[in-house]
C-alpha cells in the first residue's frame, strides 16, 4: 500500500518542479529586461549629462582642455582652445599637453600632472599653431571622461596683462625721473582663489564626483559666470560674479536676467524706457532662439548697489537643451585694466611734455648765450658812470633770471638728479615758488607768506621740496577757484622734545604750513588723499598723484605730512623735517678781475649766432680763437694741425659727432691738451663720465664772460 502512495506522488511532484522552472523562466526574462531598460536609463544619462559637461565647458571664454590621464593624449578641447591656439579640433585630438609647452617646460609639467597638483604655481609658455607664444596660468582638475580617468586643464592667457603691467612700470619709472617723482607702485592685487582637491569617489560616483568639480571650478573662477534657464530665470550666478556685482546669489536666483541687468544699470541710465528695451531682447531671443549678443564680446559699465561704478566685459554663449535654449554669460572686470591704459597715456603725454620742455630749453639756453655774451663785451666798452652801464647791467640781471627759468623747465624735462640731498635753505626755495606763483593767480585768491626761519637750514633735494611746495599751493588754489580767499603759508622754526609723529626725532625742525580758506575736504575722504590716483577732481582736471608724491618726498627726507580740513572753511597741510644744526655758508664771490691770455682756442658750436658772440668775448679778452660750426670738420682741422691749439672748448650737443666724441679722437691724438665742454644737460654729460677725461670740465649754459675766464686760465695753468 506504500508503495502505491509513492506511485501516485510522482507526477504531482514533476508538475511543480515544472512550475517552478516556467516561473523561474519568466523572472529571468524579467530580470533581464529590467537590465536592459536600467543600463538604456543609464547610457541616456550619461549622454545627457555629457551633452550638458560638454556644453559649460564651451561656455568657458578661456580655453579648457581634457586629456588622458595615463597617456596624456588629448580627448575633448573647447571652442575657446580652437580659436586661441588656431589647430583644428582633429589637429587638437593627436597632440598632448607637452605640445604646446617650452622642452624646458616639459619636466615640470609632468611633475604637476603625475602628482595631481591642482594649481600650478607660477606661469607657463604655450605657443599657438603660427608660432606665437603666450604667458599662460593654468589651473587642473581630475575627473572620468567616456569612463576613462583624465585631466582637466583651464588655460587663462595673461600676455596682453603682462605685457601691459611691463609697460606701465616702465613708463612710471621714466615719468619718476621727469618729473622728480618718487616711485608709486602700484600694487595689482591678484588674489589666487586655492582650491581643495575633493576626495575620490568610488568608481559608480565617478560621474557626479566630475560633475560637482567642475561647478567647483565655476565657483571659485575670477571671472563672473551666470547661467540662464529656458525662460529666463538665473540659475547660475558663480562668487566672481556676486564679486564683480556686488550681489549675492541669493538676491538674483529665481528672477528674471532682464530685472537683474536693469537693476545693475547705472542710475542715469534706470528709465522705464530702458527697462522695456532690455526686456524686449531677452523676450526675442526666448521667441526666435537666435543669439542677439551673437558671441562677441560686449564691454559696458555697471553700478553696484553701494554706488560703485565699475567696467565689465562680457561674452554670451548659447546652450541647447531638450527643453529649449539656455544662456551662459561670462563676465570679467576690466576697470583697474581700462585705469592701467588711461595711466599709460598720462605717462607717454608727460614724456612728450618733458621732451619738448627740454628741447625749449635747450635753444633758448643758447639764445641767452649771445645775449650775455654781447652784454658782457658791451659793458666793457661802456663808461663805468654812464647811464649806458646801467642799462646793460639791467640786461644782465635779466638774463640771469631767464638762466634760472631754463633751469626750472630743465629740471622738468628731466635733465637735474633728483636723489641728490644737499644743504638747502628752505626759506629761499619758498619765495621762488610763491613767486612763480603769484603771476599766474586771479585777482580773487590772496597770498600771504610769514617765513620767519631765514636762516636755517634742511639737507633735501631742492627740486623735490619745490615741487612739495608747489603741489600744496596748487591744490590750495584750486580749492579757492571758484569763491577766492587767502592761501597762507608759513616757515617757522620749532624744537621737537617728545615726538608724537612716527619718524620724527627730537631736536630743531622747520615746520612748513599751507593754509586756505577754500572748499575744505569731507572727513570720509581724508584718510585717502595721500592714495595714488586719488582725486576728487573732474576728469582732466588732475591725475591724483600730487599728495602721493608730495607724501612720499617728505618721508623719504626723515619729515612728517599731515592734514586738517573743516568741509566749507578750509585746509591746513604741515610739514615737519629736521634742521642741519652744522652748516657751512657758503660765502659769497668777491668780484675779482677777469683774466686774460694770449693762447690759441678751438671754439666749437653747431649755433651760429652763438660762436660769434662766445668768439667775440674770448677775443676780447686777448686770445685767438678759430671759431668752427661743425665737429667733423674741427677734428680734420685738429688732425691736420695738432700743435696749433693750446685748449678745446666745445659745445656737447653736436650734430654727426658729439662734442664728446671729438674730444676723445683728439686726445688720441693729444692726450694732455685741455678741454671746456658746454652744456644745458648736465646730467647727460655726467653720465658719458666725463671726469675719466682729466685736465677738463664742464660749464653749464648760458656761458659768463667772467666764469669761462676763469675755467681757462684754471685749465691752462694746471697744463703748465
Amino acid at each position: 500500500m506504500s508503495a502505491v502512495r509513492k506511485k501516485s506522488q510522482k507526477p504531482g511532484l514533476e508538475l511543480i518542479v515544472e512550475e517552478l522552472r516556467d516561473q523561474n523562466r519568466v523572472l529571468s526574462e524579467q530580470l533581464r529586461e529590467m537590465e536592459r531598460i536600467q543600463k538604456i536609463r543609464e547610457e541616456r544619462r550619461e549622454r545627457e549629462y555629457r551633452m550638458k559637461y560638454l556644453s559649460f565647458i564651451n561656455c568657458i571664454a578661456d580655453p579648457v582642455f581634457i586629456y588622458d590621464a595615463i597617456t596624456y593624449k588629448f580627448l575633448h578641447c573647447n571652442e575657446a582652445a580652437v580659436d586661441n591656439y588656431g589647430y583644428t579640433k582633429e589637429e587638437i585630438m593627436v597632440m598632448t599637453p607637452f605640445d604646446l609647452h617650452r622642452p624646458e617646460e616639459f619636466e615640470n609639467v609632468r611633475e604637476n600632472i603625475d602628482k595631481r597638483i591642482v594649481r600650478w604655481g607660477g606661469t607657463y609658455s604655450h605657443f599657438t599653431k603660427d608660432r606665437r607664444e603666450r604667458i599662460v596660468e593654468i589651473t587642473a582638475t581630475d575627473i572620468y571622461f567616456d569612463g576613462k580617468p583624465a585631466w582637466m586643464s583651464v588655460v587663462q592667457d595673461i600676455t596682453d596683462r603682462t605685457q601691459m603691467e611691463e609697460e606701465l612700470h616702465q613708463y612710471r619709472f621714466q615719468l619718476e625721473e621727469m618729473v622728480n617723482e618718487r616711485a608709486i607702485e602700484v600694487l595689482l592685487a591678484n588674489k589666487k582663489l586655492k582650491q581643495e582637491v575633493l576626495e575620490r569617489k568610488k568608481a559608480e560616483l565617478a560621474i557626479l564626483d566630475s560633475e560637482k568639480k567642475l561647478r567647483n571650478i565655476i565657483e571659485k573662477s575670477r571671472d563672473g559666470i551666470i547661467l540662464v534657464d529656458e525662460h529666463g530665470s538665473i540659475i547660475q550666478w558663480n562668487r566672481g560674479q556676486e564679486t564683480i556685482y556686488g550681489t549675492k546669489y541669493a538676491m538674483v536666483v529665481g528672477k528674471k536676467i532682464w530685472d537683474v541687468q536693469f537693476q545693475h544699470e547705472p542710475k542715469s541710465q534706470r528709465n522705464e524706457e530702458n527697462h522695456k528695451n532690455i526686456e524686449k531682447i531677452w523676450v526675442n531671443f526666448y521667441q526666435t532662439g537666435l543669439n542677439p549678443f551673437k558671441n562677441d564680446l560686449h564691454v559696458s559699465r555697471i553700478e553696484r548697489p553701494d554706488g560703485n561704478l565699475r567696467d565689465v566685459q562680457q561674452s554670451y554663449f548659447t546652450i541647447v537643451t531638450d527643453n529649449g535654449v539656455m544662456m551662459a554669460c561670462t563676465t570679467r572686470d576690466i576697470t583697474e585694466k581700462l585705469l592701467m591704459e588711461r595711466q599709460l597715456t598720462q605717462s607717454q603725454k608727460m614724456e612728450a611734455m618733458g621732451t619738448l620742455a627740454g628741447g625749449i630749453a635747450h635753444d633758448f639756453n643758447n639764445i641767452l648765450g649771445g645775449i650775455i655774451g654781447y652784454t658782457d663785451l658791451a659793458l666793457r666798452k661802456a663808461d663805468n658812470d654812464s647811464q649806458l652801464k646801467k642799462y646793460l647791467e639791467q640786461v644782465l640781471t635779466a638774463s640771469r633770471r631767464a638762466t634760472d627759468l631754463v633751469k626750472q623747465i630743465l629740471t622738468f624735462s628731466h635733465s637735474e638728479d633728483t636723489e641728490k640731498k644737499e644743504p638747502v635753505q628752505l626759506s629761499l626755495i619758498v619765495k621762488e615758488a610763491l613767486k612763480l606763483l603769484r603771476s599766474t593767480l586771479p585777482e580773487t585768491i590772496e597770498i600771504i607768506s610769514k617765513i620767519e626761519a631765514k636762516d636755517c637750514f634742511i639737507l633735501a633735494n631742492p627740486t623735490q621740496f619745490h615741487q612739495v611746495i608747489m603741489n600744496l599751493c596748487t591744490n590750495a588754489v584750486h580749492a579757492m577757484s571758484e569763491q577766492g580767499g587767502i592761501m597762507e603759508v608759513k616757515l617757522t622754526e620749532e624744537n621737537i622734545e617728545d615726538p608724537v609723529y612716527k619718524g620724527i626725532k627730537p631736536g630743531p625742525h622747520m615746520r612748513l604750513t599751507v593754509s586756505d580758506t577754500g572748499c575744505g575736504i569731507k572727513q570720509e575722504l581724508i584718510d585717502k588723499i595721500f592714495d595714488p590716483f586719488f582725486t576728487t577732481k573732474k576728469p582732466g582736471e588732475g591725475t591724483g598723484m600730487g599728495l602721493a608724491v608730495v607724501h612720499g618726498i617728505v618721508e623719504s627726507h626723515h619729515g612728517h605730512i599731515s592734514v586738517f580740513s573743516k568741509e566749507g572753511q578750509g585746509t591746513t597741510f604741515s610739514i615737519l623735517v629736521p634742521i642741519i644744526v652744522d652748516v657751512i655758508h657758503k660765502q659769497e664771490k668777491q668780484e675779482q678781475d677777469i683774466p686774460r691770455g694770449n693762447e690759441r682756442i678751438m671754439l666749437v658750436e653747431d649755433d651760429a649766432y652763438l660762436v660769434e658772440a662766445e668768439k667775440k668775448m674770448l677775443e676780447e679778452l686777448g686770445y685767438s680763437v678759430t671759431a668752427l660750426t661743425s665737429t667733423v670738420q674741427a677734428f680734420e682741422i685738429f688732425q691736420k694741425l695738432p700743435d696749433r691749439f693750446d685748449i678745446i672748448i666745445t659745445d656737447y650737443a653736436m650734430p654727426k659727432m658729439t662734442g664728446l666724441q671729438m674730444i676723445r679722437k683728439i686726445r688720441s691724438i693729444n692726450p694732455d691738451i685741455p678741454v671746456i665742454i658746454c652744456t644745458g644737460y648736465i646730467k647727460a654729460v655726467q653720465q658719458q663720465k666725463i671726469t675719466p677725461l682729466g685736465n677738463s670740465e664742464i660749464i653749464m649754459k648760458p656761458i659768463e664772460l667772467s666764469y669761462i675766464a676763469h675755467a681757462i686760465r684754471r685749465l691752462l695753468e694746471g697744463k703748465n
